[in-house]
């Protein structure tokens, strides 16, 4: 289980950078920059859906935190897909 979220914290680190370098560029208009953070939007969005498909019901409603986590997991995707589609 360490290095799941040894994982996690490699891949996920480098993406919240790479949104926070890409976010002015996109507001001022420059196609790279939408192109990527609609594509981090995207991704973000897949990840409480993945988790769910590969965990199933029975250990994905038996820990309350975890429910708590994948449902900011889902407040934060709906969020950057509204932000990053806006235009």
């Amino acid at each position: 289980m360490l290095l799941n979220h040894i994982l996690v914290g490699v891949l996920l680190i480098p993406l919240g950078y790479l949104t926070i370098y890409a976010a002015p560029h996109a507001v001022s208009g420059a196609s790279w920059a939408q192109v990527v953070v609609r594509t981090i939007a995207l991704s973000v969005a897949t990840l409480p859906v993945a988790l769910f498909a590969l965990m199933g019901t029975r250990y994905y409603f038996a820990a309350p935190l975890f429910v708590l986590g994948a449902a900011l997991t889902v407040i934060v995707a709906v969020t950057l897909l509204v932000v990053a589609f806006a235009r």
